[in-house]
């Protein structure tokens, strides 16, 4: 399970960036990105991502790599046409 002490660390930094992405995100059962980036940037990395986690990339701009897709058992989307197409397509070609 994720160190408690480096997610409270992450909760309370003013940066946009945790310190340490995986200690905060690794073993945990629920991992919501919610990073706002400016532009896509694959800072979640999959490998850190445990099998049967509740995974939600927030947001536009997402921080979580394309392959997470493919560890994925679910896929729930709230629009298929915003999440395959275009430069912002969260999940990319599909």
């Amino acid at each position: 399970m994720a160190s408690p002490n480096a997610c409270s660390r992450t909760s309370a930094s003013r940066s946009r960036r945790p310190p340490d992405w995986r200690s905060c995100v690794e073993g945990a059962d629920i991992v919501v990105e919610a990073s706002r980036l400016m532009a896509p940037e694959p800072l979640l990395k999959t490998e850190w991502i445990k099998s049967a986690a509740f995974v939600v990339p927030y947001g536009t701009m997402s921080a979580v790599e394309l392959s997470l897709t493919d560890i994925a058992s679910k896929l729930v989307v709230d629009d298929w046409g915003q999440c395959k197409g275009g430069p912002f397509g969260s999940c990319g070609p599909m």
